[in-house]
């Protein structure tokens, strides 16, 4: 009987620790960042910038929709709100298309000191090369991403 005990108890541990191992290597796997980007087909990272881009608009409608409620500090928060998605949607978004946004990546992921950077970020880093910010501020940006995606 002890014996049972004792096996059922090693077989307990080994699946529990098969599991744990399991988990954190699929925490890593689903992390959205270059790792996970060079590992995708292009199919799939077209597909993936086409619903990105979607999701932008809806961000945006739902930067402003709780606005729309008639106070006057609502409206004016409203119009703000509108005023700088257009203004940055038409500085960093007017030139570029999904395949400009995919090629962009492949590029700044061929770099392995980036690979940490989420696809979020690193979309937000190549519109602003396209959009020609100075390479010195760019390379600034760039920098300070790496230092916060360590983790």
């Amino acid at each position: 009987m002890k014996h049972k005990w004792i096996v059922t108890a090693i077989i307990c541990l080994f699946i529990t620790t098969l599991s744990l191992t399991s988990f954190a290597e699929d925490s890593n796997a689903h992390r959205r960042d270059g790792n996970w980007w060079l590992n995708q087909s292009t199919d799939f990272k077209l597909s993936y910038l086409v619903g990105f881009l979607d999701g932008m608009g809806l961000g945006n409608d739902f930067s402003y929709w709780d606005l729309l409620i008639s106070n006057d500090i609502k409206k004016q928060c409203y119009s703000y709100a509108i005023d700088s998605y257009t203004i940055y949607s038409n500085k960093y978004m007017s030139k570029v298309t999904d395949v400009k946004i995919v090629d962009g990546l492949n590029a700044f992921y061929s770099d392995s000191k980036n690979s940490r950077i989420l696809v979020l970020n690193a979309v937000w880093l190549v519109v602003n090369g396209i959009a020609g910010t100075p390479q010195k501020d760019l390379d600034a940006m760039i920098e300070g991403w790496r230092n916060n995606s360590q983790n």
